[in-house]
């Protein structure tokens, strides 16, 4: 797609939204983090109350998102 994605920021493009949603769901596919995630909600018994999962959620994502960004 290149620079030629970023230069008609103003309309909207079936194409790029389009792209955009398949990688995401490949890439989430890929990696599997839900099934990480809940492998260790499971294994740490974290799923007593919805605000631990909660806070484990955050914290994995956080987790995800710095691991990704490097």
């Amino acid at each position: 797609m290149g620079p030629s994605a970023l230069e008609q920021m103003s309309l909207f493009s079936f194409g790029i939204v389009t792209t955009a949603l398949v990688l995401h769901y490949v890439l989430g596919a890929i990696m599997a983090m839900g099934m990480i995630l809940g492998a260790v909600i499971a294994h740490f018994h974290f799923d007593s109350s919805v605000g631990m999962e909660g806070v484990i959620g955050v914290a994995f994502g956080i987790i995800a998102y710095v691991w990704n960004m490097s």
